[in-house]
């Protein structure tokens, strides 16, 4: 055995494979593969860089393990090795995530440090799906890892799997939902949130929890109220009565009953999280809340809720979740289960909005709506640019709408000569030729 094999087969025994494991030449040939699969085409390195180490392939390879980063890119390579057979991958994977959860917890605290960032998702969905086993406490601690590098379908596939999964509770689903903002440490994060929470809202977890889940995310303090409490910054009579009724005195609870490496994770996972992280998720959390309530009475007392404080909002938080509730109020108005009283009310209400989103969003939806010239004339004397522009963003949305509509706001932008590019103006003449 050369050198080069010998470093390469100690890092594998190191890191990958089980303690005291025979490797027989098969293997080792394998093994040696994998680690020069892993540098040579998992790496996230400087184009020139990566040209430097694929023409010095032994140097590349040592150096990567010299320098600790050969773990991040094993599971991938692993994964999508086809020189590796269905048992070979899941043998490895097995021991190389045991093994890595071994060398990264902290002994202090007892939850899993996020360097380096291993594919947990990828490499958890690949023993799920192939090996065709139960997601038992070892696969979900995994899924509670902080993970930069699996692909964005492996986050929202292992959600549906949590989800779906009749040994969780409700409690452990919600928990693992609002530990997803440090599980997920990517630039995709926000639109993977915002489609988690759909699914969240749209699972079988029962009414009375998504009701309580939302209602704790509209209080937009939930994780800054965590960390003052765990810092001893409350009062222990502010803090019983905040928790007993709050949703997070219910999670907390059910956390402390949770298998000690399980706990951990959670609760470092959560301290780790602030409600600035959740702000995108509340448009999406909102509409489906008031869409799923079973009556027109339920929709209604729901939306005029969230609606409340239109002219005061607060955050971005606050702001997303009203967007979201118009949004729900324009898709039942379009169903006819509202009077339509009562949704010009409520969206005259949000022209008197503090935020500019809030009142082109309202302006938007009036003027799909209804044939008030007076709306448009309101919008253009707004001091906000993005209302003025609303005519000219309307009519050009990929909003469904019929003929007549598009044509009427056409007309309106004509009528007042309103600025709008030769390219929008071509684009808005082919949406109505197409009947769009």
């Amino acid at each position: 055995m050369s050198n080069y094999e010998a470093k390469v087969i100690k890092y594998c025994r190191e890191r990958i494979l089980p303690w005291n494991y025979k490797i027989n030449k098969e293997l080792k040939e394998k093994l040696i593969q994998l680690a020069e699969d892993a540098v040579l085409n998992y790496n996230d390195f400087s184009p020139d860089f990566k040209y430097e180490v694929q023409f010095m392939r032994e140097e590349g390879v040592l150096f990567c393990i010299g320098e600790d980063v050969i773990d991040e890119w094993i599971g991938q390579a692993c994964v999508n090795a086809g020189y590796l057979t269905k048992d070979d991958k899941i043998f490895l994977l097995k021991s190389f995530l045991r093994r890595t959860i071994e060398n990264n917890v902290h002994e202090g605290f007892g939850h899993i440090l996020s360097h380096p960032s291993i594919a947990y998702q990828l490499c958890t969905n690949y023993l799920l799906e192939e090996g065709s086993e139960n997601l038992n406490q070892e696969y979900f601690l995994y899924l509670l890892v902080e993970d930069r590098q699996s692909p964005n379908d492996a986050y929202i596939h292992n959600f549906r799997i949590v989800l779906r999964d009749r040994n969780l509770n409700d409690l452990d689903k919600i928990l693992y939902y609002l530990c997803l903002p440090r599980i997920i440490d990517k630039s995709a994060k926000e639109p993977l949130l915002q489609e988690a929470t759909s699914l969240i809202f749209e699972s079988g977890i029962s009414k009375e929890n998504k009701l309580r889940l939302f209602e704790q995310l509209l209080e937009n303090n939930t994780f800054l109220m965590l960390f003052r409490i765990s810092q001893r910054e409350v009062e222990k009579k502010e803090m019983r009565a905040y928790l007993s009724t709050h949703f997070l005195g219910t999670l907390l609870e059910h956390l402390r009953g949770l298998p000690e490496k399980i706990r951990a994770q959670v609760g470092y996972n959560l301290m780790r999280t602030n409600d600035r992280d959740l702000n995108s998720v509340m448009r999406p959390a909102s509409k489906c809340y008031i869409l799923q309530s079973a009556t027109e009475e339920e929709k209604r007392a729901s939306i005029v809720k969230i609606l409340t404080g239109i002219d005061k909002i607060k955050s971005e938080g606050e702001k997303y979740a009203k967007l979201g509730a118009y949004e729900a109020l324009y898709t039942v108005s379009k169903e006819k289960e509202f009077e339509q009283d009562f949704v010009r009310k409520m969206l005259e209400q949000g022209l008197l909005s503090n935020s500019q989103d809030v009142r082109a969003q309202c302006y938007k939806y009036l003027f799909l709506l209804f044939e008030d010239v007076d709306y448009v004339e309101m919008s253009l004397s707004d001091t906000s640019k993005k209302v003025r522009e609303t005519v000219v963003r309307t009519a050009l949305s990929g909003e469904k709408m019929d003929v007549e509509t598009r044509s009427r706001l056409y007309a309106m932008i004509k009528e007042r000569g309103l600025e709008i590019t030769e390219r929008q103006e071509s684009r808005l003449k082919n949406l109505l030729e197409r009947g769009e």
